[in-house]
């Protein structure tokens, strides 16, 4: 094995920890400090760190890491209380995004009916991930808006896959619609149980000495699991899988021990990569006019269709212009998902390569303003009823 990868690990957890810092001094998250190190050191800058099969699992590594802690702090409570909000939110979050994604497409970019179709859905998620991290680095994850907006990703999300697979058969993905019903219905079913009864065989078991310092590698073990039986048998996203895990673990008594054994892993080193790999994954020489004016129409049309559908849900639902605000913003960033949809489209020959550098950017865009705009949207706020990381 070409030992060059770990002089580039050391570069992007450097680099990653250098920048966030600097962030975080002007009190943005260090997210958008971790997505700079990786355009820097990616092939728009200096072209040290190629993103290749390495880094990809390891970033995925990563995702599943913090959607794993971020179950970990959700206050199910909370969830229950905005639960038909959020599916109300992430419902309009996921029909207008798609509608102008389509419409950017069809009429702008004068692209075919199926690449047009493909676009509305790349539109359609929320980066739970990167949103969860603003969160909770704002200390403001499990406030009335802040659950609202996690819970409204989450089934973004999951609507997000049902449509992707919904146009399986256009796409060439052999997946039939009643798979994705029933793929979906038994998820539903899987989670409940795994809820209702695996935290309670839990608790029993850690009240053994011999299994309560083991507890981590344990919730480490079933993250891993829950992840793959998620996607390889209910054809939901893994890292959905991993949020499932995290919830599971949320009722364990010692519930921070894991979260912070965890942590450590995810915060010095997935978490960078991740975060960091999104940066690395484009390449600004190919960009003519014509690409960055599509580029500017396209991070428009993806922002503002998800602030505007979702702050209007939000208000009609009962939520303050501030809070509407928080969660519209909340929506905005694009994250895993996306990029994992785009890699199908390209895989499928559906999404042209073209199109891929500007989608990236348009990621890498929404992902930097979301974590900016929420840090001025919760200035001088606080939430006493906030779980602290």
């Amino acid at each position: 094995m070409d030992p060059k990868f770990l002089i580039e690990l050391c570069l992007i957890l450097v680099l990653t920890k250098l920048l966030g810092s600097i962030t975080n001094k002007l009190k943005i998250t260090n997210v958008v400090g971790a997505l700079i190190a990786g355009i820097i050191l990616g092939p728009s800058v200096l072209k040290i760190v190629s993103y290749d099969v390495f880094w990809e699992y390891a970033s995925h590594i990563g995702v599943i890491l913090l959607m794993f802690n971020a179950g970990l702090e959700t206050d199910l409570d909370h969830i229950k209380k905005v639960g038909l909000s959020s599916f109300l939110i992430a419902l309009m979050g996921v029909i207008i995004p798609l509608i102008i994604g389509f419409s950017i497409g069809y009429f702008i970019m004068n692209l075919s009916y199926l690449d047009s179709i493909f676009l509305g859905i790349i539109f359609t998620p929320t980066s739970v991930s990167i949103t969860s991290q603003t969160l909770k680095d704002l200390k403001v994850f499990s406030s009335k808006s802040g659950s609202a907006i996690m819970g409204s990703a989450i089934i973004d999300d999951i609507l997000g896959v049902f449509i992707l697979t919904l146009f399986g058969g256009s796409l060439g993905q052999e997946v039939k619609i009643q798979t994705v019903i029933i793929g979906l219905a038994l998820f539903f079913i899987f989670a409940f149980l795994i809820i209702k009864f695996l935290p309670p065989f839990i608790n029993n078991l850690s009240i053994n000495k011999e299994h309560k310092h083991r507890m981590p590698l344990y919730a480490l073990i079933l993250c891993f699991a829950i992840s793959f039986i998620s996607e390889e048998f209910f054809h939901v996203t893994s890292i959905i899988g991993a949020y499932l895990t995290g919830i599971v673990f949320s009722k364990y008594v010692f519930q921070h021990t894991v979260y912070k054994q965890l942590n450590y892993l995810s915060y010095f080193i997935f978490s960078p990569i991740f975060f960091a790999s999104i940066g690395m994954q484009t390449t600004l020489s190919s960009f003519n006019k014509t690409i960055i004016i599509f580029t500017i129409i396209l991070f428009i049309g993806a922002a503002l269709s998800k602030f505007i559908a979702c702050f209007i849900t939000s208000k009609i639902l009962g939520f303050d212009s501030l809070d509407s605000s928080r969660i519209g913003v909340g929506m905005i960033s694009r994250g895993e998902v996306a990029l994992i949809i785009m890699n199908i489209g390209l895989a499928s020959g559906i999404l042209k390569e073209s199109l891929i550098s500007p989608l990236i950017i348009v990621v890498i865009l929404t992902t930097i303003v979301t974590p900016i705009l929420l840090s001025n949207l919760y200035k001088n706020h606080s939430y006493p009823n906030a779980i602290k990381g």
